[in-house]
């Protein structure tokens, strides 16, 4: 009975331990997609930023400043990438200006009328068409701005 108990505490207690030495496999596939030379932060206990050197099975090597140095991957808690906000930028114009030209274009179609239109399929068009001619050059304008903002982008976060 003693031997069980002595055997049920160990196992209790290098579980844990066990448990850190998982890697997680989307960490994993997040490193792997860098290429060399991008420009990484990595938390940990601290806040490691460098270009990508390469990395190992079981860590990452970053040219920080003035030093090489090796993260090991099972003390990473995110990952970021040095990046501009394009796409973001080209989203929230293209929907924005994409509901506005909708929502003006309904509005005009409805006043021009005269309410004599009961023609559903125009009224769509209408509306389509309004969305495109303001959406498009919104976007665009998003992306630009959006190309203009430089920032780190969060690409891991351990849960």
């Amino acid at each position: 009975m003693r031997t069980f108990l002595v055997l049920a505490l160990l196992a209790t207690i290098s579980a844990p331990a066990a448990a850190q030495l998982v890697i997680d496999p989307r960490l994993v596939a997040t490193i792997t997609a860098q290429r060399p030379g991008d420009l990484l932060r990595l938390e940990t206990k601290g806040i490691h930023e460098g270009r990508l050197l390469g990395s190992s099975a079981d860590s990452v090597r970053l040219a920080e400043s003035d030093t090489t140095r090796q993260v090991a991957l099972r003390d990473i808690n995110v990952v970021s990438r040095q990046g501009n906000q394009w796409a973001k930028g080209a989203r929230i114009g293209g929907i924005t200006g994409g509901v506005v030209g909708a929502v003006l274009s309904a509005l005009l179609f409805n006043v021009y009328c005269n309410h004599n239109c009961h023609n559903t399929i125009e009224f769509v068009e209408v509306t389509a068409y309004g969305a495109a001619l303001v959406g498009v050059p919104s976007a665009l304008l998003g992306a630009g701005i959006g190309a203009l903002s430089h920032g780190w982008q969060s690409v891991y976060r351990k849960e």
